[in-house]
């Protein structure tokens, strides 16, 4: 089978994610976020920097479409703003955890606390994710960070004021660090036997 899909122009920044906890179709916690980069920069299949936006249209769209199926669980919708006509263009849904999930609870959404309570009857309190929060998958975010300075497309300065935002690590954890110690030399590793000794 083949699957023949518009190709739409621009990076990652112009991508955003509407993400939430819906109960018996109607959202119980929702928010949205916005990939400020990703790996490879050009076309990412990761995301490796990720900050919450407000992003009303991608919302609404979202409602729509969930509304429409009736749906029940954890949901991130992805869409593209075309900069041809500037409408967000759906990429595709998630009906589970995604690679950035931590971001909810580090923004004040946990949505995997919210979905454990809702399952089980119990209460919940009504949460506003936090504007300034981030999420950044270190080892590929330093190379995407270094393509986009050599391009002159990001000033180092900002790109080292961008961890003032984060709030969430793909791979690392206070309560055990052993993951995210690792995954730098193993990305390394990876570097090295991959691309540079093929």
């Amino acid at each position: 089978n083949v699957v023949v899909q518009q190709l739409i122009p621009g990076g990652g920044a112009s991508q955003f994610s509407y993400a939430a906890l819906w109960w018996q179709g109607r959202p119980l916690a929702e928010f949205t976020a916005r990939r400020a980069r990703q790996y490879p920069v050009d076309f990412g299949y990761t995301s490796t920097f990720v900050q919450v936006a407000e992003a009303p249209e991608v919302t609404a769209a979202a409602r729509r479409l969930l509304t429409s199926i009736g749906y029940h669980g954890l949901v991130e919708i992805e869409f593209k703003r075309d900069g041809r006509d500037g409408t967000f263009k759906l990429l595709d849904v998630n009906p589970r955890p995604w690679s950035w999930f931590g971001l909810a609870a580090a923004a004040g959404v946990d949505l995997g606390a919210m979905l454990w309570q809702s399952a089980n009857g119990l209460p919940m309190e009504q949460a506003q994710a936090r504007r300034d929060a981030a999420w950044m998958y270190l080892a590929r975010d330093i190379v995407s960070a270094a393509t986009l300075v050599g391009r002159g497309t990001l000033k180092p300065v900002d790109y080292l004021r961008s961890f003032g935002a984060v709030r969430a690590w793909a791979t690392f954890a206070a309560r055990d660090p052993v993951p995210g110690l690792i995954d730098l030399p193993l990305t390394g590793w990876r570097v090295l036997t991959r691309r540079i000794l093929r």
